[in-house]
């Protein structure tokens, strides 16, 4: 008919669960890398990063950093530094601290031998 829009999925659009307190849909982006680190060529939409802070995503991130796995601490690692990268994600930043991030990203930089998870905590490229 016209005047009528058709709804298309959009391709940067991925639902995450479908019960109750859902975070919803969350937007990414793919775009040229324009730094040499390549987790930052995905771009979260900002009120996405808003909704798993609202809904305690920080604080299960932190707690899995007490994990027994070295693959859980690279990943929760590798989410809590893209939730908190850049001058925009401050408020996350305090949430981070207030949920005891910082003494968990310690403990496992203490006990950990895995070069990436500690690039991944200290944002230095160890090599």
């Amino acid at each position: 008919m016209p005047g009528e829009v058709e709804e298309r999925e959009d391709p940067g659009e991925k639902q995450r669960g479908s019960e109750e307190g859902s975070i919803g849909p969350i937007h990414t982006t793919r775009g040229p890398a324009r730094n040499k680190d390549p987790a930052r060529e995905w771009k979260v939409c900002p009120m996405a990063l808003f909704r798993i802070r609202r809904q305690g995503g920080i604080q299960l991130l932190v707690d899995l950093l007490d994990h027994r796995m070295t693959e859980v601490h690279r990943s929760a690692c590798g989410a809590l530094r893209n939730l908190v990268y850049g001058k925009a994600n401050d408020d996350n930043k305090i949430a981070l601290k207030n949920c005891g991030g910082i003494p968990a990203l310690v403990r496992l930089l203490r006990k950990t031998t895995d070069l990436e998870i500690r690039e991944l905590v200290t944002g230095q490229n160890p090599y």
